[in-house]
């Protein structure tokens, strides 16, 4: 391991603060000047060395108090700059020589396209500059810019902008000055040649604040969305938390280059493209949402991240769980509350629950880690939004809200902790919430093990609830688990009132009805309230019944998916099966939802979505294959069949040419079609290939046109060559469009190594973007089971060599992937041995990244 693991129980304050710093950047065509000026003062008592944090930096000159350092007043590693002697309080100068144009890093200042931009958190300040690059150490930043005008006529930086001017030899500057406290991760600039769209939105309180919206030329008019998005975040947070915006100008700059999806960097954010740039023509309904989440967290960012930040890395979830939280709660208001609480379910467990029962296992409040950047996970993000929502829900809207008040009013400029937000929370709303801090520091997914027993002399059901979760080497404690609930009677009336609160606080917790003339059916984690696992004794009764009555949606959703699922494994055991073995039951079920006129359409086709290969594997012990495979494609079948006569009839009404609108309605809508366009798909009708590709290419918007073309490649693969060329050829020159076909090529069955390989040939992929390896290499790794699973282990091997490919131009990245080899303990036989083989050659390989054999070395435990 090339770093050292680090642990929160050794936390300790700087013993520097820093009142104010001035940078100048001096960018030339092969290297950056980077000064910067500090106003120091020593917080000790005691003489103490002060030591900076830098990484691959030329440093030029140290002074303090304008007088230049010897170089015996000071050591240089490649990790640190320690100056041995200082004054109480001093002016401390800096000079360093960095290359953005060789940094491929991602991190730092880097070249993106044509221009220069950066990425700060976790700790890529310190490729810029020697400074005490931690979360806690909040000063105010001046920035100067200078370069050459022509290649770089825009200069942007944190803040607002104080002055500009030209120079010498077509040169010019820009000083951009940030009035607020801010750590070091939150710096940001760019410079380039850029488009410039802007806008306004008037805060609650009269200020007029400029929206500039910086792209390349020629995108100009995919950057509507992204603004309309941003002045509906800003109203939203004024209507829901008070807050209001603080700068006189909100600044995105969208780059092709990006390790994450965005930065909330303080009044300049740096998006990847993807979450910025989108029309009718070159992006899917679930672009345009990906955009609105987005924009929405970046910008709720500026109070719960920005003006209230971490004390240290160990507190990531306080800024990201909570910002995730207020960016899910904001798009359910936009668009359908209901079926974006199923769309944030599915993706936790597609993804958190998955890493909760593998290796990767860990508390949202980490207790050590070796890499931050390894931290960026779905635990800290949604997983501590869930926990964001439990403490919404146990405390009720009113009092959370009253929570946020005094957390922002105790905070506001400060580096915090959880049990600082937890502390605003309790104080404001007179809960103990002591023991529901084990959420924070215990990891794994709990299991509620629900059992019953029903008098029916008395009248009476006891329903025993049993809490557990498997942790890493700890005795589990219990948690504080809020679980709404509601009763049924046999033919699906209401018993009492609907969705009461339920608190789990002990082991065993039991909940009691007598009075009762029949034994009731028990909906319980209603709107999932609680990220748990429910093991409920009769279970696949239970679900039918729900699936038929329920008034949950999220519950009605959940139980038609655990029916489906079970149906599935059900056939699975038999040998050879055939349509007449799926459960006509079943089948009436499904349909009665699909013919259900009452039902919103996003929520039907979330429901009647038919679990893959991957999605049951993943939630069963051991994987399974070649029989699971078969099941699925069966069942498929069968529904296809069932529902031939009805699909056929949405699609014969549906309106090809409508305009595109982006609304809940019309997102329902289009996504039906394309559900039954899918259930033709499934029965494997060659006349319906036809009728798709008619479609295909009558299609006036992306969200159809690429829906269409996933199917024919999916369902008629020997037939749909022509269309994929078409696609591919029509929007090769758009890289976010073709980011999608190379993700959809990616996934198809008959995609193994080899033609991953000749994919990576195209002119329109590069390694050094980080989206196209996600939307290729990532997307093998991520959802072509069948071929990364190959029982010769030749999937893993490839991404083996992909790992270590990609790590010497981006670790993050590397890293990434890596996370995906860790299914040894889902395996038996060849497999298991062929990627223990893999990571084990990760963790003796001495040139990695300590990012990639950290997650090597954890995945092989």
């Amino acid at each position: 391991m090339k770093k050292n693991e680090i642990f929160l129980k050794d936390y300790k304050s700087p013993d520097f603060k820093f009142n104010s710093v001035h940078l100048v950047f001096d960018i030339e065509d092969e290297s950056a000047l980077v000064s910067s000026t500090i106003e120091c003062v020593r917080l000790s008592d005691q003489e103490t060395a002060l030591v900076l944090h830098g990484k691959e930096l030329e440093l030029t000159k140290v002074l303090i108090d304008d007088v230049e350092l010897s170089r015996d007043a000071y050591e240089v590693d490649p990790q640190k700059l320690i100056i041995k002697n200082t004054p109480e309080s001093f002016k401390l100068e800096i000079v360093t020589n960095i290359n953005p144009y060789k940094n491929l890093s991602g991190e730092g200042l880097y070249k993106s396209g044509k221009i220069l931009c950066t990425q700060c958190e976790a700790e890529g300040f310190r490729r810029i500059t020697y400074f005490l690059d931690r979360p806690d150490v909040l000063t105010k930043y001046s920035t100067k810019i200078i370069a050459d005008k022509k290649e770089y006529p825009v200069l942007l930086s944190n803040g607002d902008l104080t002055e500009a001017g030209e120079l010498d030899g077509g040169r010019h500057f820009a000083t951009w000055n940030d009035p607020f406290n801010k750590p070091s991760y939150l710096f940001a600039l760019v410079a380039g040649d850029l488009a410039l769209v802007q806008d306004t939105y008037t805060t609650k309180s009269g200020k007029q604040v400029s929206l500039d919206f910086y792209v390349d030329p020629g995108n100009e008019d995919k950057c509507f969305h992204a603004i309309e998005s941003l002045k509906n975040s800003m109203k939203w947070d004024e209507d829901t938390f008070g807050l209001e915006y603080d700068l006189n100008t909100y600044m995105v700059v969208a780059v092709d280059s990006f390790n994450m999806g965005a930065m909330e960097n303080k009044g300049l954010n740096i998006f990847n493209s993807a979450y910025v740039l989108a029309k009718k023509e070159t992006a899917t309904d679930d672009d345009f949402m990906g955009i609105e989440s987005v924009i929405g967290h970046e910008y709720f960012h500026n109070w719960t991240g920005n003006r209230v930040t971490c004390r240290d890395w160990f507190q990531l979830t306080l800024k990201e769980g909570l910002t995730v939280f207020r960016d899910q709660e904001f798009s359910a208001d936009m668009l359908s509350r209901p079926v974006k609480r199923i769309e944030d379910v599915i993706a936790l467990k597609a993804h958190q629950f998955v890493e909760d029962a593998g290796p990767l296992s860990h508390p949202i409040k980490p207790k050590s880690f070796v890499e931050i950047n390894n931290f960026y996970t779905s635990t800290i993000y949604e997983k501590g939004a869930e926990v964001i929502r439990m403490i919404h829900t146990i405390l009720g809207k009113d009092n959370f809200r009253k929570g946020m008040d005094l957390y922002f009013k105790r905070h506001d400029g400060h580096a915090v902790t959880t049990e600082d937000f937890i502390g605003a929370m309790a104080d404001a709303s007179g809960v103990d919430l002591k023991q529901f801090m084990a959420w924070y520091d215990q990891n794994g997914t709990p299991t509620i093990d629900i059992k019953y027993t029903y008098d029916e002399k008395l009248g009476k059901v006891v329903f025993s609830f049993h809490q557990k979760a498997k942790t890493n080497n700890e005795e589990f404690k219990s948690l504080h688990i809020p679980l709404k609930y509601t009763l049924y009677s046999k033919n699906g009336e209401i018993i009492g009132p609907e969705g009461n609160l339920f608190e789990l606080k002990n082991e065993i917790n039991t909940l009691e009805f007598e009075g009762l003339s029949e034994l009731p059916m028990l909906s319980i984690n209603e709107g999932f309230t609680a990220p748990v696992h429910i093991k409920f004794h009769g279970d696949l009764n239970n679900s039918l019944f729900m699936m038929k009555h329920c008034k949950d949606t999220f519950n009605k959703f959940n139980a038609t998916q655990n029916v489906l699922e079970s149906e599935i494994l059900r056939i699975s055991k038999i040998k050879k099966p055939k349509n007449s073995d799926v459960n006509l039951e079943v089948i009436e079920a499904y349909k009665n939802i699909y013919l259900d006129e009452s039902l919103d359409l996003s929520f039907k086709v979330m429901a009647l979505s038919i679990p893959g290969l991957k999605e049951i594997n993943d939630r069963l012990e051991k994987f399974e294959f070649e029989n699971l495979k078969s099941a699925v494609n069966v069942f498929k079948s069968a529904i296809g069949d069932a529902l031939e006569d009805e699909a056929l009839k949405v699609i014969q009404n549906f309106n090809l040419e409508k305009d595109y609108e982006y609304n809940a309605q019309l997102i329902g809508e289009r996504s039906f079609a394309l559900l039954s366009y899918r259930l033709l798909a499934y029965t494997k009708n060659n006349t319906y290939s036809e009728i798709m590709k008619k479609a295909y290419y009558g299609a006036t918007n992306m969200t159809v046109e690429f829906g269409l073309l996933s199917m024919l490649l999916n369902y008629f693969p020997e037939e749909t060559e022509k269309e994929s060329k078409h696609f591919y050829n029509k929007w090769k020159h758009e890289t976010l469009v073709i980011q999608k076909w190379l993700k959809l090529n990616a996934q198809l069955e008959s995609t193994d190594t080899s033609k991953i390989s000749e994919l990576e040939l195209l002119p329109v992929y590069d390694e050094k973007i980080p989206n196209l390896v996600r939307s290729l290499i990532g997307a093998f790794m991520r959802f072509n089971f069948w071929n990364f699973h190959a029982e010769d282990g030749s999937g893993y091997e490839f991404i083996k060599e992909q790992i270590i490919k990609i790590d010497n131009i981006n670790p993050q990245i590397a890293a990434g992937i890596t996370r995906g080899l860790n299914f040894k303990n889902k395996h038996t036989g060849n497999r298991k041995d062929k990627i223990i083989g893999v990571l084990k050659s990760l963790t003796q390989n001495d040139s990695l990244s300590s990012d990639v054999q950290e997650i090597a070395q954890i995945n092989l435990k």
